[in-house]
């Protein structure tokens, strides 16, 4: 209600003191949304590279024990 009240009492182009402290609020949560945002990324990207690791053990232990299979065919 004191919003709305303040500004009808405002000319187009001026700002009340309670404006502009709505805007900075507003600035800073989204440039912290946008921090966190970041930080969630690089989670998420970290969590990438260590599956793709995971995966590329788990081939070269395919492959290995493919190869260890190999031999014992061969000669079989």
């Amino acid at each position: 209600m004191a919003r709305r009240h303040a500004m009808k009492n405002v000319l187009p182009g001026m700002q009340t003191a309670e404006m502009k402290n709505a805007e900075v609020d507003e600035e800073e949560r989204l440039t912290a949304d946008e921090g966190e945002k970041a930080d969630q990324m690089e989670v998420e990207n970290e969590k990438r590279k260590e599956k793709g690791i995971q995966k590329k053990t788990l081939k070269e232990r395919k492959g290995e024990s493919e190869r260890m299979e190999e031999p014992e065919r061969s000669c079989g």
